[in-house]
């Protein structure tokens, strides 16, 4: 008897990385700030769209939820050079592990090219609050820039496409709605162990992202096979000289502090420097300093039917920036922009 579903489940409650440093000021460098750092399920229905049920559009193959805390990252050049470093004291695993990666990304490509062929409907359900990145002016300051990422959510839904020349397998698009909400930027204080107080920089803002894709891209080609939507809300950014001064020296210290320890050189590369020669299908290379081509052949395309790939529409409401002089004074300036592009 075949089994009409398998489930899997995963949880991860806690994490945690620490600065061991004695002297360090920032000592938890990744946080937690929830209950858990994420809740996930996927639940794959067996022939689920087989037969007449791929007509129906509340059936899927696969269904996901995915649920993720808010985890808290202060990003410090220094700590992150340090492990940089370590991880350089074991090059052949570091090589080994870069071999493995590459691999498993062209398995994950071949699978996704498969699932698009075979016009797979995943199901998403994603609520996840984006991280909290602090960034500290230097390892030593108690200034803090941070930007706060907000909240995402990902849904999606799928529809069949009225085609009068297929009627009986007819196309089906995937609607998938984005919707990031309450990005804003502010700066801090360091102190006590705790952030302190909040400085606006960046006042909320929300983002509405719409992704259609064509599942019958293969053979249905009246639409494009990808059409993206955004429509990114007002922005309002309020800065100031001392806003202006922490932001840079951010940049100039902290992105610039590298840790003490010191990554071991490379090996020296022993090179041939006796007379070689290359072949090819086209010519002769020789170090010596000559080149010599043989043949050379060029061959014309055919002209081919043009395809709609890719479609975006992006709108952007408006900016507003106030500026704020040292005396106190405002100036605020004020600018729309409204853009679209299609590919």
């Amino acid at each position: 008897m075949r089994r009409k579903a398998v489930e899997v489940l995963a949880n991860l409650k806690n994490i945690v990385i620490l600065d061991c440093d004695k002297e360090a000021l920032y000592k938890q460098c990744v946080s937690i700030a929830d209950k858990e750092v994420f809740a996930f399920r996927m639940v794959n229905h067996t022939d689920a769209t087989e037969g007449d049920a791929y007509l129906d559009m509340g059936k899927v193959d696969t269904s996901i939820t995915l649920t993720v805390g808010c985890i808290q990252v202060i990003f410090l050049n220094k700590f992150v050079s340090s492990i940089l470093a370590f991880i350089n004291n074991f090059q052949a695993a570091k090589e080994a592990l870069a071999e493995v990666t590459v691999q498993a990304a062209e398995k994950a490509a071949t699978g996704v090219m498969e699932l698009a062929e075979r016009s797979v409907r995943i199901s998403l359900d994603v609520d996840f609050k984006a991280p909290l990145v602090f960034l500290p002016q230097s390892s030593s300051s108690t200034n803090v820039t941070v930007a706060d990422l907000g909240m995402v959510t990902v849904k999606n839904c799928f529809a069949l496409v009225d085609s009068q020349t297929h009627v009986k397998i007819p196309p089906i698009i995937d609607t998938m709605t984005v919707v990031l909400s309450d990005l804003k930027m502010y700066r801090t204080t360091f102190e006590k162990g705790r952030f302190q107080g909040e400085i606006q920089v960046l006042k909320p803002v929300n983002l509405d992202l719409s992704i259609q894709r064509n599942l019958s891209a293969s053979w249905y080609h009246s639409i494009p096979d990808i059409k993206i939507t955004a429509h990114l809300k007002p922005m309002n950014l309020i800065l100031s000289q001392d806003d202006m001064t922490v932001v840079l020296r951010t940049l100039g210290e902290n992105m610039s502090e590298t840790s003490d320890a010191v990554s071991p050189r490379p090996p020296p590369s022993t090179v041939d420097h006796s007379d070689t020669a290359t072949t090819g299908g086209t010519g002769t290379i020789s170090t010596s300093g000559n080149i010599v081509v043989t043949a050379a052949m060029v061959e014309t395309q055919k002209s081919t039917k043009l395809k709609n790939i890719l479609k975006v529409d992006f709108k952007f409401d408006s900016m507003t920036l106030v500026l704020y002089s040292p005396n106190g004074t405002e100036v605020t300036i004020a600018s729309l922009h409204t853009f679209t592009n299609t590919n």
